[in-house]
């Protein structure tokens, strides 16, 4: 008995869903989009959102405070393209990670865990994992593979906040080519 993938062929997968707007033109623009989407950026009252930011982390928020966690940092680690048949069709792979803060282990799982999966089960396709679906044009999603996981401590420890952990994941999204 073979071992089914939980992941749709790029055949029969659906388009692009849109977001907030308009599908991106980058897969890490429709990365943040997606993330967006997600109950983990968008909770239920008490909860509040865990903001998601590119590069590098603000030293104050909107407020004028220090930026506190949890929040989840995005890092683009490049995008390869590999030529696939004399069509030129190209299949691009781009790297990223997701660096989740947060003030307790347990805390930085559960965003983590909402990241892969969403509000679904593991093989869903809801979250990050298997995912086939993402808001961008000039693409179509193979798969997104699941993740590398590391757990630590983050270097940043204050009086006042403690101790502050940090999960990656490290992802890899393979596309299709199909305009620019």
């Amino acid at each position: 008995m073979g071992h089914r993938s939980p992941v749709a062929t790029a055949a029969s997968s659906p388009p692009p869903v849109t977001f907030r707007g308009m599908p991106s033109t980058s897969i890490i623009g429709a990365i943040v989009e997606f993330y967006q989407s997600l109950p983990v950026a968008t909770p239920s009252p008490p909860s509040p959102p865990v903001p998601i930011l590119f590069d590098e982390v603000p030293a104050k928020d909107g407020s004028g405070n220090p930026y506190k966690p949890p929040y989840v940092l995005l890092k683009d680690n490049g995008t390869t393209p590999s030529f696939q048949t004399f069509e030129y069709e190209v299949i691009e792979t781009t790297d990223f990670t997701f660096e989740i803060y947060a003030l307790s282990l347990a805390a930085a799982d559960a965003i983590a865990l909402g990241i892969r999966f969403g509000a679904g089960a593991y093989n869903a396709a809801q979250g990050f994992d298997w995912c086939t679906s993402l808001p961008v044009t000039g693409q179509t999603i193979e798969t997104i593979l699941p993740p590398k996981q590391r757990r630590m401590t983050d270097t940043t420890r204050t009086e006042t906040i403690g101790y502050v952990f940090k999960v990656t994941l490290d992802y890899s999204v393979q596309a299709l080519r199909t305009g620019p």
